[in-house]
Order: C-alpha cells, then structure tokens, then sequence
C-alpha cells in the first residue's frame, strides 16, 4: 500500500531546502522537483485502479481461507471530540488572558 503514498513530498521539501539556501544548481533541481513530482502523479494515477483491484481480489480470497486475518478485524469507532469542551477551553484562555495586564503582569 506504499506505492500509494505522497512520494513527491519529499522532492518538494528538499527542493525547497536548496531554493531557501540559494546553491549553486537550484534551477536545475527545481526542474528534476517538477519532473519527480509530475512523474509521482501520472504514474500513481495511471496505476491506482488497478493495484487497488489487485488488492481486492488478494483480500478476497485470502479473507475466504483465513478468517482471523488482520484487515477482516474490526476496529473500535474514535469518539468524536466534544465541541462543548473546546468551546470553554477557549472562554477559559479568554478569561486568563483578561486576567492579565497589558505588561504581561497580572492586575
């Protein structure tokens, strides 16, 4: 499932590394950035249908003849968090930094 990952990511960072740091050959990595990034997308693009099919026809009979494999185990819902307790977190902050005078002492 690696294959479907952000592999431009890393082009971009290093290629930005180098810009900030004005080398000697920035333009010349920028356009290898560009091609690596551009490559990165048409390849993952042209590719992802059909590993995502190949996938699923491995998943089909494999879950059919294992039935404890690991994809097949259910996973516990994540609780959504509570707007509320971000809502007086924020009146919280808001009533402490009142608190506080414009020198960064408190009154």
């Amino acid at each position: 499932m690696g294959w479907f990952g952000p592999r431009g990511l890393a082009s971009v960072v290093f290629g930005l590394l180098v810009a900030e740091e004005h080398l000697r050959g920035a333009d010349l990595i920028g356009h290898v950035v560009a091609i690596t990034v551009g490559l990165s997308v048409l390849l993952h693009g042209a590719s992802a249908a059909a590993l995502a099919a190949r996938y699923g026809r491995w998943y089909q009979r494999t879950a059919a003849s294992t039935p404890d494999l690991r994809e097949s185990t259910a996973t516990p819902v994540t609780p959504r968090r509570n707007r509320l307790a971000s809502a007086e977190a924020d009146v919280t902050l808001a009533t402490w930094a009142g608190a506080r005078a414009p020198g960064g002492h408190e009154q």
